[in-house]
């Protein structure tokens, strides 16, 4: 079997700061993380739902609320205001099929939690719940 690019995680998630003159990329909550099996400096491909715009980016820890995002340096801080929604897409290399794992911001109560998404009938209610048009 040959290796393939394979989706391994997708997250929807909301910036909630730029820092133009910080290093860095994109910083997300420590905790989902964790949770989701990444590590610092994994690869993301961010896709910004308000404009479009579509870039490669890397992760790193940080001590957010679940779903939020806070995107650092020059170039991944000129690509996403306060407020826009992000498509976060981690891929791996893999010669065998892997069960990717779909991340959506959702309320409980007050509370926004990220929560899994299993099915693919999830997908569309994952994206539309991210402000996208279904």
């Amino acid at each position: 079997m040959e290796w393939r690019k394979r989706l391994l995680a997708q997250f929807y998630v909301t910036v909630r700061e730029t820092q133009r003159e910080e290093e860095g990329s994109i910083e997300m909550d420590e905790e989902l993380m964790r949770s989701s099996g990444l590590s610092p400096t994994d690869a993301v491909e961010a896709v910004n739902l308000k404009s479009g715009v579509v870039f490669s980016a890397y992760i790193t820890p940080a001590r957010l609320n679940a779903g939020e995002v806070r995107l650092k340096g020059g170039c991944a801080a000129l690509l996403g205001e306060v407020g826009d929604v992000l498509e976060l897409n981690v891929f791996v290399w893999s010669r065998d099929p892997v069960e990717p794992r779909f991340f959506t911001l959702r309320r409980q109560g007050s509370a926004e939690v990220a929560s899994l998404v299993m099915d693919s009938s999830g997908l569309d209610k994952a994206y539309a719940d991210a402000g996208g048009k279904s």
